[in-house]
């Protein structure tokens, strides 16, 4: 995951390797924060599509975060980046169910 800089450079700053993968179901990977600003080694993202009479609904797991010593902290900050994505998640989710 990258950030694009005012000066055009990009900041990474989620690297990760995919675990399983199933088109238009399931995506799990193990990440880790490339600044390393919370001490993690990794932890496990997963997103999956789940079908309904009416839409789709996408489940996020991610981290292990009762066991890590600034869980609350992280958590927090976790959930903040994912209201910042929030809609871009919601147009990527529109595209993939009309190619589907």
């Amino acid at each position: 995951m990258e950030e694009k800089n005012e000066d055009g450079t990009f900041t990474t700053h989620i690297v990760g390797k995919v675990l399983d993968y199933n088109p238009y179901k399931k995506l799990r990977s193990s990440i880790f924060y490339k600044l390393n600003q919370h001490n993690l080694k990794e932890f496990e993202l997963s997103l999956t599509l789940d079908d309904q009479s009416v839409g789709i609904i996408l489940k996020i797991e991610q981290g292990d975060f009762p066991n890590n010593p600034e869980g609350n902290k992280l958590y927090e900050e976790c959930f903040a980046g994912w209201n910042f994505v929030k809609d871009n998640l919601i147009i990527a989710e529109n595209e993939l169910i009309s190619i589907k």
